[in-house]
């Protein structure tokens, strides 16, 4: 598998028994994005693909993957500890900006609700 048109191929059939729109489903992405990586090679994968499948499928080897390099299968203990900095830091990110939503929704309720609307009047002469 020379080419990472074919390793995705592989990893359709032994995932999802062949079906683009079965894997593309648990990647996150159409059947049609899928196919057209595996089965017509009109795109190369998209780097957001490339991450979807390595985080959906956390056995397969990222240098099998992108460069074809054995084994297919992670070796244990080639985990670095980057990436689990990198998810704390993106969690600590993603609650910072949960908080910050929060508020302008607090805020949006509050101007809602202490609106006044004018009331018509006579027009004046």
């Amino acid at each position: 598998m020379s080419e990472i048109f074919d390793r995705i191929s592989y990893l359709i059939e032994k995932e999802a028994g062949g079906t683009a729109d079965k894997f593309g489903k648990m990647i996150g992405f159409s059947g049609q994005a899928v196919r057209y990586v595996s089965d017509l090679r009109r795109n190369k994968p998209k780097y957001d693909m490339l991450v979807a499948i390595l985080q959906t499928f956390v056995w397969v080897n990222p240098d099998w993957l992108l460069l074809g390099k054995e084994p297919i299968q992670r070796v244990e203990g080639n985990e670095t500890s980057v990436a689990p900095e990198w998810l704390l830091k993106r969690v600590e990110e993603l609650a910072i900006e949960n908080n910050e939503l929060k508020k302008e929704v607090v805020r949006l309720k509050e101007s809602k609700k202490n609106r006044t609307y004018p009331i018509a009047s006579e027009p004046e002469p």
